[in-house]
């Protein structure tokens, strides 16, 4: 403090940092740290005027300023502070402040990692693993300056250089030395380590599973303030897995995880306002929270808003909207979101009638492994629509939706057998993939099971059985389910009918668009 007092720069800016964080017994202020890097800037500090420009960026203890922030970190950079640089250069290549300005920005950064500032040499081995910025795409060179970095001890650069081992492939894999690098990075408390380790552990990555590690290294990263370690931890209260199920301090981690900027976040504490999960269901704050997601580059809160706007829930109806929210989800590599729009343009809801570019949707869905997206990619060309016909490619597509849990796959696999036109017809076949589509919430495979066990197709004859599956399919919205079910009660093959009874099933089919059911109810003399 005597230092600074007496006119030394440097002593302002690293008092000020010190105030920052606190140290020493201090009460962090980061207005009076603000005010003592702006001493040292301007007393010739380059150092000090890098650490000011973070200050305006962030607007810590001053007004946010991102042009001021621009213009103090160019001050810095061009004194030689490598922090300065490395500041300029993410500002350039996001066009925060000004202009956008990649090239300028690998230039920067470059300078940053000369200088000997080690982020900057992280941020510089990005921009040349993707080629940005006129830059040669070059992933030994990368790799060689996150090597750096790491082995002048910046742990996050380590983090990054455990990941690449980990995710390489043949023989640059190297899961040990991942997780000795975690490990190191992690005990130097950077939260990314912790939960990069976390991660490993959770999925028994080169090392034996264990949730419960991970929980811990979850947690620790999270106490660091590592949003994914939060948001991590409160999908483990969330689901119940390594503690006890906690949906409402799922939440509180999930909010944690969203107000500092995780997507991911922000989309799993939406899902928990929809359904009511620890939190008040409020559908109108689950749509501003996938909202946000979306704004923040996040497929599933583009999708997930997509629907509430589709269905007119928590927030006003708009097909058109839904289907640029799915469109956006889609870009954004999220399969159901490219599903969900391909349904749009089969039934041109929102958008032109357009079944060739469904069934493109819906293969580049099937492609990122999504079920649903093959299930409907199978539809079209079982019928010809917007592709060429290809049944025994559907047949396959319908198999291996229904083996990845696809209710409506293996109730259309079903169909396929039960007709028995596009394979050998096999009854008994239909049944059990009936079974597994009703049980798996698919309305209309309970009412073909329902019809099946009524006739006695595929399996012995089983009434009462017919009867709970054709509940099921009515209950779930399928109106063939209702007519078919009154029309079991008005046999009399369950007993003496209740005409109560028979007037709801039938009203249901004939409103849910049943004419079997409508022209029954007018028997009766009571069509709607």
């Amino acid at each position: 403090a005597s230092r600074c007092a007496d006119g030394e720069g440097r002593a302002c800016t690293e008092l000020g940092r010190m105030v920052a964080k606190g140290a020493g017994g201090m009460a962090a202020d980061w207005v009076c740290a603000a005010k003592l890097v702006a001493e040292g800037c301007d007393r010739g500090d380059a150092k000090g005027c890098g650490r000011l420009a973070t200050v305006y960026l962030h607007g810590k203890g001053v007004a946010k300023d991102v042009a001021r922030a621009r213009q103090l970190s160019q001050k810095a950079c061009t004194a030689g502070d490598g922090y300065g640089c490395t500041n300029l250069a993410g500002m350039l290549a996001k066009g925060v402040g000004g202009k956008l300005d990649e090239s300028q920005a690998a230039k920067l950064f470059e300078r940053a990692c000369e200088l000997g500032d080690l982020p900057g040499c992280l941020n510089l081995a990005a921009m040349v693993f993707r080629g940005q910025g006129g830059l040669t795409s070059e992933a030994e060179r990368a790799q060689a300056l996150i090597e750096q970095a790491c082995g002048g001890g910046y742990q996050r650069a380590c983090v990054e250089l455990g990941q690449l081992l980990a995710t390489a492939d043949g023989d640059a894999k190297d899961l040990a030395r991942s997780k000795e690098l975690f490990e190191r990075a992690c005990e130097g408390e950077e939260p990314f380590g912790c939960t990069k380790l976390g991660q490993l552990f959770m999925g028994g990555d080169g090392v034996a599973r264990d949730v419960g590690r991970a929980r811990e290294l979850f947690d620790k990263g999270c106490k660091l303030g590592g949003l994914v370690a939060c948001r991590s931890l409160g999908y483990l209260y969330d689901s119940g897995v390594a503690v006890k199920e906690d949906p409402a301090r799922a939440a509180q981690l999930y909010r944690r995880a969203c107000d500092g900027g995780d997507v991911t976040g922000c989309t799993n504490l939406g899902v928990l306002h929809s359904t009511g999960r620890g939190v008040e269901r409020d559908l109108s704050k689950a749509a501003g929270l996938y909202r946000r997601a979306c704004d923040l580059g996040g497929g599933g809160g583009c999708t997930n808003l997509g629907v509430l706007v589709g269905q007119g829930v928590g927030v006003a109806r708009d097909l058109k909207k839904a289907a640029e929210l799915y469109g956006k989800g889609c870009s954004l590599g999220y399969p159901v979101a490219c599903t969900n729009l391909g349904a749009l343009y089969v039934g041109g809801h929102g958008v032109s009638r357009d079944q060739g570019r469904a069934a493109v949707l819906f293969e580049q869905s099937c492609k990122a492994d999504y079920a649903a997206g093959c299930s409907n990619l199978a539809v079209m060309l079982l019928h010809g629509l917007g592709v060429s016909k290809d049944e025994a490619r559907a047949v396959e597509l319908l198999d291996r939706a229904c083996g990845a849990g696809d209710p409506k796959g293996c109730s259309n696999l079903g169909v396929v057998y039960d007709e028995g036109t596009v394979v050998a017809q096999d009854a008994a076949r239909a049944v059990g993939l009936f079974k597994r589509a009703c049980g798996g919430g698919d309305p209309s495979a309970c009412t073909n099971l329902g019809a099946m066990l009524a006739l006695g197709r595929g399996s012995a004859k089983d009434l009462k059985g017919a009867a709970v599956a054709l509940g099921r399919g009515c209950d779930g919205g399928h109106p063939v389910g209702c007519t078919e079910l009154a029309k079991l009660h008005r046999s009399g093959a369950l007993g003496k009918s209740d005409p109560a009874l028979l007037r709801d099933l039938l009203d249901r089919g004939c409103r849910g668009g049943d004419d079997r059911a409508c022209g029954l109810l007018n028997q009766l003399g009571e069509a709607p």
